[in-house]
């Protein structure tokens, strides 16, 4: 990585650190409580030694059985006091970490909903679900967690520290010597376990991938006899995690094994120091097992410390992957100060010289130029690829064009609210998208708190009352993943009630009686002229019979071959219009 990308890299990872720690201030005064009673509790376990050491060089040597009654019973209080406590602050641990966690999430979410199409075909389905899983939860854990833990280690650390070196110094330091020598190893494993978390997390995505890509295309797996082949392929998925997760377990165990290891030859030696002191009687008994005790609670926080830092590896790694999510802009957005919709909005709409395409060298839409009156029925035709459906998402401005700009009523799309422009722009597609829930839903999908009978009579004008009829719970039936529990032809009669409620001033309908039976096909065109006579209506299609009642048929294909000027040509009653000009 060159000095420019590791610029880069940290400037980003600024941008991260910046935007989670903008979710805490909320939630301070709560991780304030669960800080406060976390240190409470670590107070009472310092105490719980020096009781020991009381008990042992008092207690018993005076044969004060009053005194070993009393110290036993301060013990067992401050065990109880413990519990209690650690009781307490979990239950508000997972409550404010949850809190954090969703909004997390759900700030990531609002953020990926304004993308546009074009960055969702390029994005894994698996990928996303594991950043937007996985890797948030990392951050998550890590932010509260790692803050929680450090300060609460910190403070067991010194109070530790402190104690220890009331009762020895020379076996204090003995301790604090090795200190430098771990924290040597720790640095030496850095880069690799970084690297290796990356790696880890990388298959994981892929193996979400798998799943998200394969589970929808069951039937087609099926009917071509691919089960062992896809079988085949997850297994080699799994090996290769594996693979990574078995070095990712070798490089953490390594990072905490030499660490341990100091330690332990430490103990073992100050074991043998504080003998010879309590063989030369210049420690007692009692405070040898009270400092042994306070070892231990001073070796917890440093292995505290080597796990805070390997997760803080973690954590790092899926900050730089959460950031390649976060820091995509959005290719549109509503203007700071919106300029209200015409009223009353008409629905003209003009395409004026607008180039649009993936590849800048090759565009989909090339100087086009159009002008669609308010309330008129206009054709889109033309071979697959020639830009129809791009077209649409551009009236729905879910892209901006590269050059020109287009209008409705007169307006630039990019002066309108987005909201406010996709209210009044509907479009019913040829492969409708059901989401979870009911029928009722996804009928209301996109109109904000529509009423009972609003939805019910958008239903019945779709032709949907028959079906409703037989469903076992009527318009609150469920329609399954993706809606696959009703046929195509009711998915499309769906979103055609969909738009009956919505009552947009502009509708486009794309490919909308592809696969449908013509008796189908004619109630669905009987229904679209009826319910919409007076919307401008915007159809793409290869049907004649579709194209038989429009006032326009605009060929796209021709639109980048014909001259700079209108040309307008006749067959039957269907007049062509075409505008464009030569590249």
């Amino acid at each position: 990585m060159d000095g420019t990308d590791s610029d880069q890299l940290r400037q980003h990872r600024r941008w991260m650190v910046a935007w989670v720690a903008g979710f805490l201030p909320p939630r301070l005064r709560r991780l304030a409580v669960v800080l406060a009673l976390s240190l409470l509790a670590t107070a009472a376990g310092l105490v719980q030694p020096m009781l020991t050491k009381a008990l042992i060089d008092q207690a018993l040597p005076d044969r004060r059985m009053d005194l070993v009654i009393l110290l036993c019973g301060g013990l067992f209080a401050m065990s109880v006091f413990s519990l209690l406590l650690g009781y307490g602050t979990r239950l508000l641990y997972v409550r404010v970490s949850g809190d954090l966690l969703f909004s997390l999430r759900e700030s990531l979410f609002r953020h990926l909903m304004s993308l546009s199409p074009r960055w969702f075909a390029r994005a894994r389905e698996g990928d996303l679900f594991s950043r937007l899983d996985g890797d948030i939860t990392e951050v998550q854990r890590f932010t509260l967690d790692g803050a929680l833990a450090a300060i609460n280690a910190t403070f067991a650390l010194i109070g530790a520290v402190i104690a220890m070196i009331s009762l020895s110094v020379p076996l204090t330091l003995m301790c604090l010597a090795v200190l430098p020598l771990q924290m040597a190893l720790v640095a030496r494993f850095r880069p690799r376990i970084e690297q290796q978390t990356r790696q880890v997390r990388q298959r994981a995505a892929d193996l979400g991938a798998f799943f998200f890509d394969t589970l929808p295309a069951a039937k087609v797996i099926q009917a071509h006899s691919a089960q062992e082949r896809e079988s085949d392929r997850l297994h080699r998925l799994n090996g290769l995690y594996l693979d990574e997760l078995l070095r990712q377990e070798r490089l953490g165990f390594f990072a905490g094994a030499g660490p341990s290891l100091i330690m332990s030859a430490a103990t073992a030696l100050i074991f043998v120091f504080g003998a010879a002191s309590v063989l030369g009687q210049s420690l007692t008994i009692g405070a040898m097992v009270a400092f042994t005790s306070y070892l231990g609670r001073a070796a917890a926080p440093l292995q505290s410390y080597l796990g805070l830092w390997v997760a803080s590896r973690r954590a790092l790694v899926s900050l730089d992957r959460l950031a390649e999510l976060r820091l995509v802009p959005p290719e549109v957005c509503s203007p700071a100060s919106p300029q209200p919709l015409p009223d009353p909005l008409r629905g003209a709409v003009s395409l004026r010289q607008v180039m649009l395409g993936h590849d800048r060298q090759r565009p989909l839409l090339r100087d086009l130029s159009l002008e669609i009156a308010a309330g008129s029925k206009v054709a889109l035709i033309g071979p697959s690829g020639c830009g129809k459906s791009t077209l649409c998402d551009l009236l729905l401005r879910l892209y901006d064009p590269d050059q020109g700009e287009v209008c409705l009523d007169g307006v630039p799309l990019p002066r309108l609210d987005l909201l406010a422009l996709r209210q009044v722009v509907a479009v019913v597609a040829q492969d409708v998208v059901l989401l979870p829930g009911s029928l009722a839903d996804n009928i209301a999908y996109g109109v904000a708190h529509p009423t009972r009978e609003a939805i019910e009579q958008a239903a019945e004008t779709a032709g949907l009352a028959e079906v409703i009829a037989a469903l076992p719970h009527g318009l609150d039936s469920p329609v399954g993943s993706h809606g696959r529990l009703l046929s195509g032809g009711q998915r499309q009669r769906v979103a055609l009630a969909r738009a009956v409620l919505q009552r947009p001033r502009v509708l486009i309908l794309d490919e909308v009686t592809t696969g449908l039976d013509p008796a189908l096909r004619d109630a669905v065109l009987a229904t679209l002229d009826r319910q919409f006579a007076d919307c401008t209506r915007i159809i793409v299609s290869h049907d004649p019979q579709v194209m038989a009642g429009c006032d326009q048929v605009v060929d796209l294909e021709h639109c980048a071959k014909s001259g700079n000027r209108f040309s307008q040509q006749q067959c039957g009653n269907v007049r062509y219009e075409i505008s464009g000009r030569h590249s």
